[in-house]
This record gives C-alpha cells, structure tokens and sequence, in this order.
C-alpha cells in the first residue's frame, strides 16, 4: 500500500525544497562576489581610495596628501599584455548605498613634482552602482595618452549629496 503525504507534511516539503534552492542560490553569488574578490586579491599592488580630499581635475590634481579621510574602497592596477593601454579594477567597500558612481580615469602629463595637464579629465569612463551595503566593483581598460606620466580614479555621485573619491598618484603599470 503507498503511504500518502497529509497537506501539512507536503507544505512541509515544499518549504524545505524551497529552502534548499534559496541556500543553493545564496551560495552560489557568494561565490561569484568571492571570485571577483579573489581576481583582485591577486594584483600586485592596491591603491586605496581617498573620500571627499582636495583635488583640481583641470590641472591634473590628483587627491592632495593630508585631505579627506581614508576609505575601505581602493583601486588595483594592472599590467596589461599590450603596453599601450592603462587597465584598473575599482572596488567600492564603503561607498553610498544603491548609488550610480561616475568613473574617470584621469591620465596626467606631468613631471614629477607638477600639477600637470589632464587632457582626458572631463570624460566619463564608466559608471559603477553600488549594493544597498554600498558596495560594487568596475573594470575599467582605456588608450594609454603618448606623454602620460601618471594617473588617478575619481568617482562621484549626488546620492546622498556630494561624494566623491580619488587616488593619489599611480604610476603606470
């Protein structure tokens, strides 16, 4: 004779069924957010992301030394295979929540101890939306500028008001 599942033990089923496949689901971004986090992780270098510091994009200015105040965001750079273009993952750990960051990738043509010019200040390279814990990452790739002798990341958005980012100084890859 088969045994026959009464309303409640099949309710019961399902929820476990259902259960099972919202863990399976959890589990599996949680390995994709660790996946992105394991590709930066095995960059060189890390470049940390200064909120709200004094800068001058026109001139070239990158974050000044002693501005704004330290974030868990930063910056990794990467040596691309073809030496003509410039190729950054950005990663935003404390950012605005649920907010649209646009990105720039400012090439400066400086010496070492000049503002400098910033030919490409003013053009967006991306933009980057952040999770509701303020998180979020963007790879950005660009045409190395011929006399760039440097570069920096800005982001910014007006969620929440003015926020903003910036890198120091980085030196090419």
């Amino acid at each position: 004779m088969k045994a026959l599942c009464t309303p409640r033990q099949k309710r019961g089923y399902l929820m476990s069924k259902r259960t099972a496949s919202a863990l399976v689901g959890s589990v599996m971004l949680l390995l994709g957010v660790a996946g992105v986090s394991a590709v930066v992780a095995q960059s060189d270098a890390t470049v940390p992301l200064i909120r709200n510091p004094l800068n001058n994009c026109e001139q070239g200015a990158d974050a000044i030394p002693g501005t704004g105040t330290v974030s868990d965001s930063f910056v990794v750079p990467h040596r691309d295979d073809d030496q003509g273009t410039v190729r950054v993952d950005v990663v935003l750990r404390d950012a605005e929540p649920s907010a649209t960051y646009g990105v720039f990738l400012i090439q400066v043509i400086a010496g070492a101890d000049e503002i400098g010019v910033a030919p490409d200040c003013l053009i967006q390279d991306g933009t980057l939306t952040t999770d509701r814990q303020g998180r979020g990452t963007l790879r950005l790739r660009e045409k190395r500028l011929a006399d760039a002798t440097f570069f920096h990341v800005y982001l910014f958005t007006f969620t929440g008001g003015f926020n903003y980012f910036d890198t120091g100084r980085i030196a090419f890859p």
